[in-house]
């Protein structure tokens, strides 16, 4: 467990597919689409399993981790 660093919510860090870190919100919620398996963000919206909330989608300051893409 980690803590945002803007809006100091409790997280939880998973590694895509494609090797990135993605921040996901601490607890499951029933509107959440990825699951966790073995340390890694999956995306399955319609699993039974309990699904996770990327962080950015709750977070009031989630622009100001946003990296430029020029």
């Amino acid at each position: 467990m980690s803590i945002c660093r803007t809006c100091r919510a409790p997280i939880v860090w998973a590694q895509t597919f494609t090797g990135r870190r993605m921040p996901l919100d601490l607890h499951p919620t029933d509107d959440g689409s990825y699951t966790i398996t073995d340390g890694l963000a999956v995306y399955a919206p319609d699993a039974d399993a309990p699904r996770y909330r990327p962080h950015w989608a709750s977070c009031p300051h989630a622009d100001q981790h946003r990296k430029s893409r020029r």
